[in-house]
């Protein structure tokens, strides 16, 4: 069973345990809360903070907040309106959080680092520890290890590595090449632009979603135009967490006539997978026993970024960012 004081990924959006969601608006440069009560819901707190956040998770009624253009992570209080901040090196670009009992953990994309975070008393940066190029998505693994994503792909394959925090090993993990010919319902190549890790509240398996980039097609490549059904995909890769966190390649799946997906959650029983397509403005619902797509919710704003679920499963939030709203 899930530990509640863990918020095991990253994500512009996050639910504590008494259903209260904060969100970031890097527009505005605030922390918005939207409270609900049964079936009602309504807009909470408007708290200024660093310029442009990016991510956000939950420490008890605080916020941990991640700010790229400032190089550093804030700790708001949101009721009482207070602040701490943790100042980074430069060229941090911190990313992804994700907290762990009194510790956030924060993927720093600059210098390609993971900084350890003490959140008790005066927040405090106790170490930096080398992770993998162009870090950003970040997730708590049930053995208390970190999974870490790289954003953006070399040609070969995706890339993660594992991260025990305690000793600092480190584990490679790859999602492979795919080989296959693109068709008008699938094409190959590599998954990029990895943004998050998804854990399964079961603990058995992992999730990535992404884009798929077709980089073994083209006229230079095989002498054959892109099409508009050729050039990428949007996948979700799985990885099984049980084992040694290999992937399982042929559990990845494409989805049609949809590119890069952005965002994902699962249920609280890990029986369905929710994920946002940046592009096409939907969020996919994949059964994971199945693998199979078992429906689509459209229309939930345009560039989808981040999703939550309330621990009931009756709701689901979608932080729409071009639409600077959440459905």
């Amino acid at each position: 069973q899930r530990q509640m004081c863990i918020r095991d990924r990253s994500s512009t959006i996050d639910i504590d345990d008494s259903d209260r969601l904060v969100v970031v608006s890097p527009d505005s440069d605030e922390l918005i809360t939207v409270e609900r009560s049964g079936d009602r819901f309504a807009l909470g707190l408007r708290t200024p903070t660093c310029a442009g956040p990016r991510t956000v998770a939950w420490w008890g009624e605080q916020a941990v907040v991640t700010c790229p253009q400032e190089d550093r992570v804030a700790v708001h209080a949101l009721d009482s309106g207070t602040f701490s901040s943790i100042e980074l090196p430069w060229g941090s670009r911190p990313f992804g959080v994700v907290v762990a009992g009194d510790i956030a953990y924060v993927s720093l994309q600059g210098p390609g680092e993971i900084a350890r975070i003490s959140l008790a008393g005066t927040p405090t940066l106790l170490e930096t520890m080398p992770a993998i190029e162009d870090a950003r998505g970040i997730a708590v693994l049930p053995d208390g290890r970190l999974g870490i994503t790289r954003w953006r792909s070399p040609d070969v394959e995706a890339q993660i590595v594992v991260l025990d925090p305690v000793s600092g090993e480190r584990d490679a993990v790859a999602l492979q090449f795919d080989p296959q010919v693109a068709s008008d319902t699938e094409a190959g190549g590599v998954p990029s632009y990895l943004s998050q890790l998804l854990i399964s509240p079961i603990g058995d398996l992992a999730a990535v979603p992404s884009l798929q980039a077709n980089v073994n097609h083209g006229e230079f490549q095989n002498g054959e135009p892109f099409s508009f059904e050729t050039t990428l995909r949007g996948v979700v890769s799985y990885l099984d967490v049980a084992g040694d966190l290999t992937e399982d390649f042929t559990r990845r799946r494409h989805f049609d006539n949809r590119g890069l997906l952005s965002a994902g959650v699962f249920s609280s029983r890990g029986d369905f997978l929710f994920l946002s397509s940046r592009g096409s403005r939907a969020v996919e619902r994949v059964d994971t026993f199945t693998g199979a797509q078992a429906g689509a919710i459209l229309d939930v704003g345009f560039a989808p970024e981040g999703l939550a679920l309330t621990a009931d499963d009756r709701y689901l939030y979608v932080e729409a960012f071009m639409s600077r709203e959440v459905v």
